[in-house]
């Protein structure tokens, strides 16, 4: 018990001394727990957005570019 009382007198000192680089580090710890929550809990949602949007619109696709790469041609197919 003397160990962890040390330990939890020594953070609380660091905290108070430190207390921007303290709420910097909760941010942190905050923002990451946050996205890789949501990244677990989307998983298989977002596969495959353009063929779920094409099913349910039941539309062409359409892709433009303004500066194509040389030698690249006009094709148009329907699938």
């Amino acid at each position: 018990m003397g160990r962890l009382l040390l330990i939890w007198r020594l953070a609380l000192g660091d905290i108070k001394r430190r207390r921007i680089q303290s709420a910097l580090l909760l941010v942190m710890i905050v923002t990451t727990t946050t996205t890789l929550t949501l990244g677990l809990a989307l998983h298989k949602v977002t596969d495959n957005p353009f063929a779920r949007t094409r099913a349910a619109t039941r539309g062409p696709d359409v892709v433009a570019q303004i500066f194509p790469p040389a030698g690249a041609h006009a094709v148009l197919r329907s699938d």
